[in-house]
């Protein structure tokens, strides 16, 4: 196994034993031993003859040769394991055992930078190649693994990521840090506290919340022709009170919106990046946004100082006299036809009735 890149800083567990079990548990099985001047595989050797595990361990990381001496009583196989593979973590899957070394950190308050690439070989007792065996790291209490291929071979990138990245927009695809097309990163569902590590960001997606209640509510009444400033104010205005903007009353409009815009407007900003936009636009019958080209940040906003791609080499529109990034151009919309899902093929086969298939996906 090689690792390349800076050192570690932090904790990295990588696979090196697989041990499988036929029956009993290694958590509770206990095993006396005495072994002094033995090789770990010695002491492998002995584990085996007098249990049902196997064990299967990558030769470039575990020394077959080093001598190591046991003296246990009454001890389980993670016990005397631990005295002969120092950092030995070991996790439990039902009759199988993983085995893994922990390099612990050198400074817990240095934070991890650089790219780094961990390789290996996984091979059984006879010298062949473990074809798909499950190759993993732990970084951070996070897990990240892959596969053996057909040579027994395998390769996972740890990319660990420097602060200092995500205090500007980067437009290169290099691994230490998170590329933008737009120009933007989204705020939302992101726990800044974790942003500098790759995968760290546990938080739920929001499916259904209060906030949509809320719109809903103040969209239906101004459909029905009855909306109130009191339902503004148990609505909208609820959600704005979170942030001390101001209200939105019939009185302060701006200039050249309406009061349906605005409730859509609000809409688009309380529920942006919650998979609500496409179905809004649909159902409002506004569907020529989708055949808009795309565009990101204003180029006048960005340091070209304070970015490694050259700005004049990304793809820029002008409109209104500002360039914007362009993202995507070219797209189209067809009223006729992508209002409309299309009917699966599979369930007209088993009703008939649904025929005909919606304009346009035939």
């Amino acid at each position: 196994m090689q690792l390349k890149g800076k050192k570690l800083t932090t904790f990295i567990s990588v696979v090196l034993l697989l041990c499988t079990a036929t029956i009993g548990s290694a958590q509770t099985e206990k095993l006396t031993i005495k072994m002094n001047d033995v090789t770990i595989k010695a002491v492998l050797d002995e584990i085996e003859s007098n249990t049902e595990y196997a064990f299967f361990y990558n030769n470039t990381e575990i020394n077959d040769t080093k001598l190591v001496s046991v003296d246990v009583k009454n001890q389980t196989i993670p016990q005397i394991l631990s005295q002969i593979i120092p950092n030995v973590n070991c996790q439990f899957d039902k009759k199988k055992i993983i085995l893994s070394i922990v390099i612990p950190k050198e400074n817990p308050s240095e934070q991890t930078k650089g790219t780094f690439t961990v390789k290996g070989h996984i091979s059984d007792e006879m010298g062949e190649p473990m074809v798909g065996a499950v190759a993993f790291i732990e970084m951070d209490g996070k897990t990240y693994g892959t596969i053996a291929d057909i040579d027994g071979n395998y390769s996972i990138d740890l990319l660990s990521t420097d602060k200092s990245i995500f205090t500007y927009p980067k437009f290169d695809n290099s691994k230490d840090g998170c590329m933008t097309y737009s120009g933007y990163y989204t705020r939302k569902y992101a726990e800044i506290s974790t942003s500098y590590y790759v995968g760290h960001d546990d938080n739920d997606i929001v499916m259904f919340r209060l906030g949509e209640v809320l719109l809903n509510y103040a969209e239906a009444h101004f459909m029905k022709g009855d909306l109130t400033q009191e339902d503004l104010d148990k609505s909208i205005n609820l959600l704005r009170d979170r942030v001390g903007m101001v209200h939105l009353t019939f009185d302060n409009i701006p200039a050249g919106s309406d009061m349906l815009s605005e409730i859509r407007r609000e809409r688009k900003v309380e529920l942006f990046f919650e998979g609500m936009r496409p179905f809004d636009l649909k159902r409002w019958k506004m569907g020529e946004v989708f055949g808009q080209d795309l565009l990101g940040v204003n180029k006048r906003w960005i340091d070209q100082s304070r970015t490694r791609v050259q700005l004049n080499t990304l793809t820029w529109k002008t409109v209104n006299g500002e360039s914007y990034l362009l993202i995507e151009e070219g797209r189209k919309f067809d009223p006729k036809k992508n209002y409309l899902f299309p009917i699966p093929f599979a369930q007209m086969q088993l009703n008939p009735n649904l025929k005909p298939q919606n304009p346009g996906w035939n």
